[in-house]
């Protein structure tokens, strides 16, 4: 079953990595319920990985939106409203999108 990718930054501190990373996947969930439901019931598996920076994440944000997927970008506002974390759609299109990604939090 495809797991809800949540794509965070290395380039920030591993604590804020995390806060970021909740902003996001809650984000989806308000955005996106019903896609979240179905989800939630079938799979409720979360994977967390990142880029390198903001500028690999936003890149990432526009492959996901040229394949279809739903994304839920999360703005920080106390870093300027820097792209900090995205949440993408589960599927096996995200999984394929950051397949190469290292998983977040130095693990």
């Amino acid at each position: 079953m495809p797991r809800l990718i949540i794509v965070t930054r290395r380039d920030l501190a591993v604590a804020v990595q995390a806060t970021q990373a909740l902003h996001a996947a809650v984000q989806f969930g308000i955005e996106q319920p019903e896609i979240t439901e179905e989800w939630s019931k079938s799979s409720n598996t979360v994977v967390i990985v990142a880029a390198a920076d903001e500028s690999e994440l936003v890149e990432l944000v526009v492959r996901a939106a040229d394949a279809g997927l739903a994304t839920s970008e999360f703005l920080e506002p106390a870093l300027d409203n820097h792209c900090t974390a995205v949440a993408l759609e589960p599927s096996e299109e995200a999984e394929r999108l950051v397949r190469r990604l290292p998983l977040a939090f130095g693990a």
